[in-house]
């Protein structure tokens, strides 16, 4: 484990957050992503989402903030203390502030880099809707994953593993950390468009699913995916940035979303859509660090 803190112009090991908004109104921008061997997982992509989540919600002042070539040095210099899999995540915060309330101009940035327990066969997982969304979704900001702990804690306290973000016009959306799929009956892949966080490993997935001929068709539909639509489903599946693909099992608890009680239909399995394109996205992902291990040795 190591960490490294930019903070009004150099970097440190470690700075005094006393008096920091992202401690104190848990206001900030986060990017999470995987490691091997040194090599980074599509890093460019993230950091761009960086940029975008810090400069189109928080308008802050990247000129403050070190550029991404020298982001990722610290980056790749704190990975030579893991050897193998390691977990990224890079913190944006407006820094200190006098009243605890308005920044004093001095955007931080926080490297944290860990090893990474991989949870990619975690098993197929029984999850429930909440009437709830999140607020600017197409930014990943620190505070909805506070509030995303509650709902978490509602979901088993009730017997189910997670939640879905769920509402009457937007339909299903996404996981408190994950983005949703479903496979209909005649095959066809299907995301959300709007409204979500547009994770990385979603991209990939999206490409790989083109490419290949498991689905009759691929697309991010603009319509909501609701409650009654999951009729017309064989399979859904979550992915995210550690856990790869992950073959989820819908039901409904007749207390909380009535209209989908007894959707515990899906297929699950290694003889599934969702797990041949998971073989994919790992022979992808083992290819692309594979890749970069060549280049760095040479």
């Amino acid at each position: 484990m190591g960490q490294a803190v930019y903070s009004k112009g150099s970097w440190r090991p470690w700075v005094k957050i006393e008096s920091d908004l992202g401690l104190w109104r848990a206001d900030g921008a986060l990017e999470v992503l995987e490691a091997q061997y040194g090599a980074l997982f599509h890093f460019d992509e993230h950091f761009e989402r960086l940029v975008k989540s810090c400069s189109g919600y928080k308008d802050l002042d990247m000129s403050q903030l070190p550029s991404e070539s020298e982001v990722r040095e610290h980056v790749e210099h704190l990975l030579k203390k893991e050897s193998s899999n390691a977990i990224v995540h890079i913190l944006v915060t407006p820094g200190t502030s006098a009243d605890l309330k308005n920044t004093d101009g001095f955007p931080e940035m926080v490297i944290d880099v860990r090893r990474l327990e991989n949870s990619s066969d975690a098993p197929p997982l029984k999850l429930i809707t909440k009437n709830v969304r999140r607020y600017f979704p197409e930014f990943k900001l620190t505070a909805g994953y506070g509030y995303a702990r509650r709902f978490q804690a509602e979901a088993a306290g009730e017997g189910y593993d997670n939640f879905l973000y769920w509402g009457e016009r937007t339909g299903i959306l996404e996981g408190p950390y994950e983005n949703f799929f479903v496979v209909t009956k005649t095959g066809c892949l299907y995301t959300p468009a709007s409204n979500v966080l547009k994770g990385v490993t979603r991209k990939i997935f999206l490409e790989l699913a083109k490419k290949s001929d498991i689905f009759t068709e691929v697309c991010e539909v603009p319509w909501a995916i609701h409650l009654g639509y999951l009729e017309r489903c064989s399979e859904a599946f979550l992915s995210s940035t550690t856990k790869g693909g992950i073959p989820a099992k819908e039901s409904g608890d007749i207390s909380q979303i009535r209209q989908i009680d007894g959707y515990d239909h899906f297929e699950v399995g290694a003889d599934t859509r969702s797990a041949e394109l998971k073989r994919l996205f790992l022979e992808y992902r083992e290819n692309y660090f594979a890749s970069r291990r060549k280049k760095t040795e040479t």
